[in-house]
C-alpha cells in the first residue's frame, strides 16, 4: 500500500495514472488528533475505459443493387459500448477480392444508406 494523497479534504478523489487492465484495490482511513483509524478496503477493480467498442450492426439487408450503387439497411448494434453511435463506416469489396475498401463514412447514426 502507498498513499495516493494525504491532504484529501473532500469525500471524493480522482486517482490518476492507473494502468489499463490492471487490478487495483483502494483503502481509505480517517485521521484525527489521536491518529489513523481502521481502513475501509475496496473490492478489487480492473482499470478500464468507461466505454467499450460497439458491437456489430445486425439485420443487414442489401435492399437494392444497381450497377452504380446499392442501398443498404441495417439495425444498430445491440450494444453501443456505452456511448451513442455517431456514424457508420460502410465498406465494399469485389467478391473475388480479399481487400475491403471504404465506400462511405456516414455523417449520422441513420441506418439506411445509398452506397455509390
Amino acid at each position: 500500500w502507498f498513499p495516493v494523497d494525504t491532504t484529501v479534504t473532500k469525500f471524493s478523489l480522482k486517482v490518476t495514472q492507473l494502468m489499463e487492465d490492471h487490478e487495483y484495490q483502494f483503502r481509505i482511513r480517517g485521521r484525527n488528533k489521536i491518529g489513523l483509524g481502521e481502513p475501509f478496503v475496496s473490492k478489487p477493480k480492473i482499470a478500464k475505459r468507461p466505454y467499450d467498442l460497439p458491437g456489430p450492426p445486425s439485420a443487414h439487408i442489401v435492399h437494392t443493387v444497381f450497377p452504380d450503387n446499392a442501398t443498404l439497411i441495417w439495425q444498430p448494434p445491440e450494444s453501443d459500448g456505452g456511448s451513442e453511435i455517431q456514424r457508420y463506416f460502410l465498406e465494399k469489396k469485389d467478391i473475388n477480392s480479399i481487400k475491403w475498401v471504404r465506400a462511405v463514412e456516414t455523417i449520422s447514426s441513420d441506418t439506411r444508406y445509398n452506397v455509390p
